[in-house]
């Protein structure tokens, strides 16, 4: 059975614990993360790979750097989980979701 796109990016955490297990995926996946930190604004990744265990070790990178820090602010995905965006935030917008999340926990 065909593992879904959204599967890796959502529930990243159910592989990568494993994956980080093996050289050449935890090599691949950082090469990926640190691409999606490098990334200017209105920039799009594609989230494609002819590899199928590539592809799905760069699905997993991709949904544990969203899961990061604030990069939820700042990365979308489009509806397929083909492509995730840099968008442009403004540090005043930041400043009060960031603000509205803690009056919210």
């Amino acid at each position: 059975m065909e593992t879904f796109r959204s599967e890796y990016i959502q529930h990243y955490d159910r592989y990568l614990s494993d994956l980080m297990k093996d050289e050449t995926a935890a090599a691949y996946m950082h090469r990926a993360y640190d691409y999606l930190e490098m990334m200017g604004d209105d920039k799009v990744m594609h989230l494609q790979d002819d590899n199928p265990k590539q592809l799905q070790w760069l699905l997993v990178a991709c949904g544990a750097f969203l899961a990061a820090g604030d990069h939820w602010i700042d990365y979308e995905l489009n509806d397929d989980y083909t492509k995730v965006r840099k968008k442009f935030v403004p540090p005043n917008f930041r400043k009060k979701i960031l603000q509205q999340i803690q009056e919210i926990s």
